[in-house]
């Protein structure tokens, strides 16, 4: 008798060759998981110490912030590499007649590449979320709220509204990326809402462009619009400057009063 023929022993080879299949998948299925699903971190967008002006806490603020009524941003989470949140602190503020309130707004830092980060934040006065995304190997700059997208540039035709969107957002990236571009903060600066009465106080409008002159000529518009409240509170014009933001992405006017308050 033929023993290694047998029906039992050919059972037995068959449920070993389907017991060595399984193995072999599973030992392939292994393979693909610590090879595939595991996807190695791009180093090229991790947000680097040297990239950020500030550990945990800034108070050193631009005189562009404290215009915007801001004092203090915080940050308060690092839990991806590549991504950044902070608080902003900060009151309401009249700017260019227009409420702002950015007190205890969240700002979303994002690396996207080497060379391009985004900022968000939502804008809690209007009700929008906003969105710039900064790309300098490009030198693009591009705003999106709702469901617009604008490039910022030249040929940009921005409403009041979304001139200010791009103001807040530009600067927040600056606050980020760098030290303290602007004048420091004066304690003798003082918001509309914050005048003593029958005393003076300092006012200011401010203008956004994407260039120097478009700075200016959108000042002067803020300052056109705000005639009657300069003639009532006896504004005289102190002075007026322009900068801009860190690696050109656009610039800033604003234009000092030194008004009196008599009720």
């Amino acid at each position: 008798m033929d023993t290694f023929n047998s029906p039992q022993n050919k059972l037995t080879c068959v449920v070993l060759s389907i017991y060595a299949v399984i193995f072999l998948s599973l030992l392939s299925l292994v393979g693909c998981v610590s090879t595939n699903s595991i996807e190695p971190f791009n180093s090229d967008i991790e947000i680097k110490l040297e990239e950020v002006s500030f550990d945990s806490v800034k108070t050193d603020i631009s005189k562009i912030s404290y215009l915007l009524g801001v004092n203090q941003f915080t940050k308060i989470e690092h839990s991806k590499l590549n991504e950044l949140v902070f608080e902003v602190q900060g009151q309401n503020i009249v700017v260019n007649g227009e409420s702002l309130n950015l007190h205890h707004s969240r700002i979303v830092f994002k690396k996207m590449t080497a060379r391009a980060y985004s900022v968000e934040t939502h804008i809690n006065t209007w009700g929008i979320n906003a969105k710039l995304y900064i790309d300098k190997s490009l030198n693009t700059f591009v705003l999106a709220y709702n469901d617009k997208i604008l490039k910022l540039d030249k040929e940009a035709n921005l409403s009041s509204k979304e001139r200010m969107m791009a103001l807040v957002l530009l600067n927040y990236y600056d606050e980020i990326r760098t030290s303290n571009p602007y004048i420091g903060r004066n304690s003798n600066q003082r918001p509309e809402y914050e005048a003593p009465i029958g005393r003076t106080y300092y006012g200011y409008t401010m203008g956004w462009g994407f260039t120097r002159e478009q700075s200016i000529d959108d000042e002067q518009e803020a300052r056109g619009g705000a005639g009657e409240d300069i003639k009532y509170y006896q504004c005289k014009l102190l002075g007026t400057s322009t900068s801009c933001f860190y690696e050109s992405i656009g610039c800033v006017t604003i234009s000092t009063f030194k008004c009196t308050t008599n009720n």
